[in-house]
Parts: structure tokens; sequence; C-alpha cells
């Protein structure tokens, strides 16, 4: 038996890392023997051999798909094994130094957990618990909050008010923001340099941060200078000329990567941009964050950029942790290095590929821990194959806000399945859709420019869609 040819070894402290040139996968055999293969994830004991066959490493004439296929589960697996270490790890932290988890001991037992399926018997939280216990109940006891704001590591932050009434949080501004092998998720080019992303939203949706044009531009950069937060408005539609030659000069000046928005706003930017013949620079890529990501924007901001547009599903409640992330091939998937995900219904746990409220735990917190919260968001997990860089990651199917959803030809409607319908209007750049008391709805729309928008040709369709 012997490696394949493309495959690097490099020797490190006890034992030697492994790196498959072909698909980015990277393992290292430890220990004197080499008796161990570990992932990135964590580590699965093996015989070294059949280990390295079962990833693909060995000469054995495979096609490229397959030595994929077998890296990916293997990936998977690794991923699945320590999950539940993981779950028992944060409730292990969350009694011992959370006043909230510490004071109900018994329904928060790590020894609770002997499946991933027990943890349906834990405790669900809601916004009215984070409200409640924030932040005496809810901050670990070793956690300095004044210091660690000052040293720029913690941030007081509060959610937009769009599920539900706003609630306040202590967010670990030390969690990644993006997966460390974000250059082969999105296929960028590979640089040594920290990607610098702009940030351009509705103000209340800034956590800590408000910008309604009354700072300067070297007050609103974060991050040793690497994050801008743009200048916002209340009022989206009262957008002027004079505000989008400010934004639009700043963007040239900073230069940023990433443009981290609301869709709605940055399509509404570039659509008066267009009007007064402003030109905006190009990024690398747009991550929709905020709120749901039309279909309309997505195909818009694409065009009018000429770059990609990805989900990037974040929750402030969640203190830090993200909660998805979409890839190249357009999969939405659950960052599972932070968070432990859900789909719940009134009667408990839902099965794979049914819709229901999405729970959180997240994972990767040690300031402010959460354990199967309810972020008032629907979904659902879905059984999708992917071949990415976070392919052993879950898909998720997001759905939209739980509070949106309407009820239509006797059943519940998402804000997805709204979309998929009205978005396919030709004509069409922002629309509102309202059902009132008795059941009637009503569209607000704004036409594309220069285009003409057949009102009755898009009542027809939103009717036959939802018999109403």
């Amino acid at each position: 038996m012997r490696l394949r040819d493309d495959v690097t070894v490099t020797i490190v402290p006890d034992g030697a890392e492994l790196f498959d040139p072909q698909t980015g996968f990277r393992v290292t055999l430890e220990g004197g023997q080499a008796t161990e293969v570990v992932s990135r994830e964590g580590s699965v004991a093996h015989d070294p051999w059949k280990a390295l066959q079962s990833i693909g490493l060995l000469d054995e004439a495979l096609s490229g798909s397959e030595i994929l296929q077998r890296q990916i589960a293997f990936r998977r697996n690794a991923l699945r094994a320590g999950r539940l270490d993981h779950l028992r790890d944060l409730l292990t932290f969350s009694v011992q130094k959370v006043p909230f988890y510490r004071d109900r001991r018994a329904a928060y037992d790590p020894a609770r957990l002997n499946s991933e399926a027990d943890v349906a018997g834990l405790p669900m939280m809601g916004k009215s618990e984070l409200r409640l216990n924030f932040p005496q109940g809810l901050v670990a006891d070793d956690v300095d909050i004044n210091r660690g704001i000052s040293e720029g590591r913690l941030e007081l932050a509060a959610t937009s008010g769009t599920t539900s009434e706003r609630v306040q949080v202590l967010s670990d501004l030390e969690l990644d923001s993006v997966p460390s092998n974000y250059e082969a998720l999105w296929h960028l080019e590979p640089s040594e340099e920290t990607p610098k992303t702009a940030v351009f939203t509705t103000p209340m949706c800034l956590a800590a941060e408000c910008h309604l044009g009354r700072s300067p531009f070297e007050a609103r950069l974060r991050g040793a200078g690497g994050t801008l937060f743009l200048n916002s408005l209340g009022d989206l539609f009262t957008m002027d000329r004079r505000f989008v030659e400010a934004v639009a000069g700043e963007l040239h000046r900073f230069t940023p990567d990433f443009l981290l928005v609301n869709p709605v706003y940055l399509h509404w930017l570039a659509r008066r941009a267009r009007e007064f013949g402003i030109t905006l620079p190009k990024p690398k890529l747009i991550l929709s964050c905020y709120q749901y990501l039309s279909l309309i924007q997505r195909r818009e901001l694409s065009a009018i950029f000429g770059t990609p547009v990805y989900n990037y599903y974040y929750a402030t409640d969640l203190s830090g942790c993200r909660m998805g992330i979409e890839c190249h091939r357009g999969r939405l998937h659950v960052r599972e290095d932070q968070v432990f995900a859900e789909i719940v219904g009134s009667d408990g746990p839902k099965k794979r590929g049914e819709l229901g409220a999405v729970a959180a735990t997240a994972l990767a917190n040690r300031v402010m821990p959460m354990v199967r919260y309810v972020m008032g968001d629907v979904a659902r997990l879905t059984d999708e194959a992917c071949d990415c860089a976070i392919a052993e990651w879950e898909t998720l199917e997001l759905h939209g806000r739980m509070k949106d959803m309407c009820w239509l030809g006797e059943r519940w409607v998402t804000t997805r399945d709204i979309d998929a319908v009205v978005s396919a209007q030709p004509g069409l750049d922002f629309y509102k859709l309202i059902q009132g008391t008795s059941g009637e709805l009503t569209i607000e729309a704004i036409p594309a420019l220069d285009s003409t928008l057949a009102v009755s040709e898009l009542k027809e369709r939103v009717s036959a869609a939802f018999a109403t």
C-alpha cells in the first residue's frame, strides 16, 4: 500500500501532516506508531492504513469525485462523533458558571445526555427568559463585562426587534465571523490579507452601533480598521443624491472585499446610484443578512455588482455565534462549529424535511450560553448533498420569520413560499405583502426602473398560487 503521488507529507511534532491538493483535505497522523487520524473537527482512531484508504489518500485509481465523497463522509462522521461531547461540555460549563442554569441544575444536568435525541428533553428558551435574566442570570460568573467591552472583546448588543420586542445581549466579538476556510468555501483566490468588510443596513440592526450620518469615517471603523460601518437612514426611501454620493465615496475610499448588508438597503442604494449616475465599487462578494433575502434582491444585486450574493444567517440573540452560511453551491449550511441546530414544533422536534421553528444551542459561547433558544425563524433541515469546503455541515432551508407567516388557502404560508411566487413577476424591484384581518391580501410594489409592472398579472399569479 502506498500514498497517492500528489499527496504531500509534512513531519510535525509527534506525527505527520498529510495534505490532498486535489480536494484541500488535510489530516494529521498522531502518535509514535501513527495509529490515529485526526480531522479538524476531532479525532477518530483507526488502523492507519484503513483510515488513509477511507479518505482516499491511497493509490487506488479512484476518480476525483470518489475521493471527495470519501473525505466528506469522514469529516461528517468525525463531526457527529464529537457533537454530543460538545453539548455535554456546554451544559457542564453552564451549570457551573452561569446563574440561570445553575439554579436549574437538574433540568440541565449533562448526565441527561446519552444521545443527541436526549437534547429534546432540555427546556426551551425564548426571548422572555432572555429579557428577564439579562445580564445577571445569563452572563458567566468570570466574565468582566466592563473590561471586556473596553478591550474590544465584548459588546453590548440589541436585537432589531423584527421578530418580537427588542432584547439585549452581551456579544463575544472573538468568535469567528466566517469559517477559517472561507476562501475555499466561496472560491476566492488565497490571500494573506484579512478581507475588509463594509456593513450597510438599518441603524437598528447594527447592535450597539447607530449611524444616521453624524459620525465621521474614522469613528465608524472597527477591528483595526478592517470593518467599516456605513452611515444609514431611518427611512430608506428618503435616500437622496447627497447621501448616495457620500456612501459611494466612502466605499471607494475603503475598497471593501465583502459587503455585509441588508439586501433591501443595498438594492435601493444601487438603484438610486444608477438614477444619479454614481458608480459603486465591485466587492468580491456580498453577504446578505438582517432580513430575508428575496429572490429579487439576490438576482438584482448579483447583476448590478457582477459578484456572488450569499446568505449569512446571523442573529444578535446568539451573543456572537453565527447560525448559518451559504456556500458557492448555493446551499445554506448550519455553522456546526458554533451552534447545534434543531427544528421544533409544539409537539417536539420535527423530522428532517419538516418545517418548524429554529432552535439553536450556541456551542461556542462561553460568555452568555444559550441552550435551545427559539430564534423566531422557521426553516427545515434538508438532506441536500454538497461537495463544498463545509459539506459535512448540515444544510438548512430558511423560510423567514415566524411572525411573517400568512394563513392562505387553509394552510400556513411562509415568506419563502410567497417570495417564490411574487419574485417571479417581471418588472418588480420591491414589494410588501400584507394580510388583512379578514384574510385579504394587499401588495405594495415598486416597479423596476424603466419597467411597467403588470398589476393584473401579479394579482392572478398570487391568487392562483394560494387560492385567495
